[in-house]
């Protein structure tokens, strides 16, 4: 679970992270809160946070940022990664970049998910290919009814494509969720992809 931190280690995560240093942000973690990211024997779940997954945080480039100077994409990084590692959702609100003229209420929110739905999309590409998988296509059904993962009409059609291979690119310049056409903004449209062998009939999804 999310945890606040005391001021003192958060200003030197926030430093970290500023430089563009995920590993020294990491080593912060872990001297504050020894073991922080290391899995014990026999964890079913795997790890409680996922050191992999913070370092592509701070890489995301997900569509939905292009808009911002360069500064300003990093400081949503860091928001990010504050908010899915260390604090609460509205409590991340304080690590984004000030001198930004929001278009819509939610679009702070919404670009801070989408930088970590992006990392989150270059982990299943990866872990899919370790496993021998070729191909890939929009998963189509929402989880468990779920409509804060309905597929967006844009998503639908990308679905409708069918698989394509693993490396192509659904849209220009994009590989992998999130897309430029998701209009889901109020929840970052999470489009998970699914995944199949070449020749093979039964996809399995990341």
């Amino acid at each position: 679970m999310a945890k606040l931190l005391p001021p003192e280690v958060e200003s030197r995560l926030l430093k970290a992270l500023s430089l563009n240093n995920p590993d020294d942000a990491i080593a912060v973690m872990r001297e504050h809160e020894p073991g922080w990211g290391i899995g014990k024997p026999g964890d079913a779940f795997g790890m409680p946070f996922d050191p992999a997954l913070f370092r592509f945080i701070m890489l995301a480039d997900p569509p939905q940022i292009e808009r911002f100077k360069p500064e300003q994409r990093k400081q949503l990084r860091i928001a990010a990664v504050m908010q899915h590692f260390i604090g609460d959702q509205r409590g991340s609100e304080k690590w984004l970049p000030q001198d930004v003229a929001w278009v819509y209420r939610d679009e702070p929110l919404t670009a801070v998910r989408m930088c970590y739905f992006w990392a989150r999309s270059v982990q299943d590409v990866i872990l899919a290919k370790s496993l021998g998988h070729t191909r890939k296509r929009v998963l189509g059904e929402g989880q468990k009814g779920d409509r804060r993962y309905a597929r967006c009409p844009h998503c639908t059609t990308l679905r409708e494509r069918g698989f394509i291979g693993i490396d192509e690119e659904f849209e220009q310049g994009i590989k992998f969720p999130p897309f430029r056409g998701c209009t889901l903004a109020k929840y970052a449209c999470r489009c998970i992809l699914e995944f199949a062998e070449s020749g093979t009939g039964s996809p399995l999804a990341a």
